[in-house]
């Protein structure tokens, strides 16, 4: 199948970490056979990146002139680029809602809120993340003429390393992953490892975002020693969710599905997270991991101290990583791939 994929984010030698869930998809899009067109931004200020992303979409549009769909991520405000397109190679659009298109995007403004509501009602098909983003988009922006629920999925080899491993007699090691930024609850992370002096033996910090100097400063101010590693690869990501004992996932608000939780499953670490959105049906609290109230940095800390003392417990650890690792290999970036062409097989048929 001859594919076209638009994305306004997209890992670059520049930006690693950014947009990672559609290098992955790409990767499993080719090595299942199909033809792919990448339409993604450059690099640098945002206005150099769309004006790259215009670039790539013009000289697709000149060498491919056909396709037999085309794919947005993320759908709003992507899909602007991405229908265009559609229409002048007469292929189906596809928006992939991840998030913040449905969650956040479209409240900027009056013109966003229509022309994201445009974007999906007309859309050939919509692939929403979950079935909690699927009822947010079903509330904020109307029904689409097709959608059906997709998990962008992982890539599970990145965590090939993953085995059992004893906790350090020095106490477990902590990460948090991803984009430094007020909703990601860093900063509760914090405010919660302090009400647990000494038990975790590092804090580790993969990621970067307008908010690492207020981050750093907060931490300097309450005491906390942190590795801070800005950001890093997927294969990075992958060795450090390996070495780690517990995967922390703060998140404030408008986490639709919970990818990161995910990987760390696959990783064996123990995800403890906030009870919120999506990531609330993707943990299950002492099925997979442990949740607390976001915001709560108490309650953050007794599931943390909770945490702490489940790995010190091999049986019920054991049945905790267990589940964990069926909830992750559930949502395989390669089964993604697979489900979503099936669907494209009947949308095009």
């Amino acid at each position: 199948m001859r594919l076209v994929v638009v994305a306004n984010l997209y890992p670059s030698p520049a930006r690693p970490g950014w947009g990672t869930f559609v290098g992955a998809r790409v990767d499993a899009l080719k090595a299942a056979g199909h033809t792919v067109a990448l339409v993604a931004p450059g690099s640098g200020p945002p206005w150099r990146r769309y004006l790259g992303l215009l670039g790539h979409a013009f000289g697709v549009l000149v060498r491919i002139r056909r396709a037999d769909v085309v794919e947005a991520h993320i759908g709003y405000p992507t899909g602007l680029l991405a229908r265009p397109m559609a229409f002048l190679m007469r292929a189906p659009l596809v928006l992939f809602a991840h998030g913040a298109d449905v969650l956040s995007l479209p409240d900027r403004s009056r013109l966003d809120g229509f022309l994201a509501r445009g974007l999906f009602r007309r859309a050939d098909l919509v692939v929403s993340n979950g079935p909690v983003l699927s009822a947010a988009l079903r509330r904020r922006v109307g029904e689409p003429r097709r959608l059906v629920d997709v998990s962008p999925g992982i890539d599970l080899a990145l965590f090939d390393g993953a085995a059992p491993r004893p906790v350090s007699a020095a106490g477990p090691a902590l990460l948090f992953v991803g984009h430094l930024i007020e909703r990601k609850g860093v900063d509760v992370l914090f405010r919660a490892l302090v009400l647990v002096p000494g038990r975790f033996r590092t804090v580790t910090v993969c990621g970067d975002g307008p908010q690492r100097a207020s981050l750093e400063s907060l931490a300097a101010e309450i005491g906390l020693v942190v590795e801070w590693r800005g950001e890093v690869t997927p294969a990075e990501i992958g060795r450090a969710m390996c070495a780690a004992d517990v995967l922390a996932v703060p998140t404030l608000r408008d986490e639709a599905l919970g990818l990161v939780a995910l990987e760390g499953m696959a990783a064996g670490c123990l995800v403890v997270a906030s009870r919120v959105d999506g990531l609330a049906v993707t943990v299950e609290n002492g099925r997979n991991g442990l949740l607390a109230t976001p915001g709560d940095a108490a309650e953050l800390s007794r599931a943390l101290d909770r945490a702490v003392e489940l790995l010190g417990s091999p049986e019920d650890l054991q049945a905790l990583r267990k589940q964990a690792r069926a909830t992750a290999e559930a949502n395989s970036v390669t089964e993604s791939a697979r489900v979503t062409v099936e669907t494209y097989a009947d949308l095009i048929s």
